[in-house]
């Protein structure tokens, strides 16, 4: 599982709910330049939770390279569900922050099967 965004503390208690399901192989990455970095380097990332907003830079390029290789993820926002990058992803889903280890569960199910 990869998770991706600037905020530590968030990505830190992403990786806690994640580890709370049984998933041990979680990567972390602050920014889009770390998110494709550690795409390249684990080809074992079957999911990915990617913050929309990460500093001054969105998700987008993360989400297309996990587009283009099969690679299910959803995104993360505290912006509302009309993110900036709905329109270009209708079919992934959304968590809005802050977000619960049910939520982020279902939303794993749903993608995941």
């Amino acid at each position: 599982m990869l998770i991706v965004d600037d905020n530590l503390v968030i990505a830190v208690d992403a990786e806690d709910g994640f580890r709370a399901l049984g998933i041990d192989a979680v990567h972390i990455a602050g920014s889009v330049r770390d998110a494709l970095d550690a795409i390249a380097a684990h080809a074992d990332i079957r999911f990915a939770l990617l913050d929309v907003q990460l500093g001054r830079e969105t998700s987008e390029a993360v989400a297309r390279e996990l587009a283009g290789r099969g690679v299910a993820f959803a995104f993360a926002t505290g912006y509302g569900e009309r993110h900036v990058l709905a329109e270009a992803f209708p079919e992934v889903p959304v968590l809005q922050k802050p977000f619960s280890s049910q939520q982020l569960s279902a939303v794993l199910a749903r993608i995941l099967g």
